[in-house]
């Protein structure tokens, strides 16, 4: 088994959104990204199902959007979206003023187990002239 984040759309409560697999950002806007960890047989095909993924409530997910400019690789640590009801959902606030130019990476950190997760979708960075960064 492997574990991927799924990325989420219109996450208004843990029973309320859509999981898809390409979200686009505007630059420039501060948005929250959401992401549910599920877990895969290795040799699943694309729309294989799925299961979600329940860490300890201690766990920690931490983002770094990474980029060839190290001034510009941001790293941030994702908090669950709903704690008590469902903590496969993890949140992180992109900021304005940053710039992602870089692949997504994610480590979680369950109790003494740090693994690297991958994203299971594509992220799409759109600047204000049209032009698009693929994550």
């Amino acid at each position: 088994m492997k574990k991927m984040l799924h990325l989420m759309e219109n996450t208004t409560g843990y029973n309320s959104f859509r999981e898809v697999q390409q979200y686009e950002l505007v630059a420039g806007n501060q948005q929250d990204l959401y992401f549910r960890i599920i877990q895969k047989e290795s040799d699943a095909q694309p729309g294989a199902t799925s299961l979600r993924w329940i860490p300890g409530a201690a766990a920690t997910l931490t983002f770094t959007f990474e980029s060839i400019d190290a001034a510009n690789v941001i790293t941030r640590v994702g908090t669950m979206a709903f704690p008590t009801e469902d903590r496969s959902i993890f949140k992180v606030t992109i900021l304005p003023g940053d710039k992602l130019s870089g692949a997504l990476k994610a480590v979680l950190t369950d109790g003494a187990n740090s693994e690297t997760i991958l994203l299971d979708g594509r992220l799409v960075v759109s600047s204000t002239t049209d032009s698009r960064f693929f994550c």
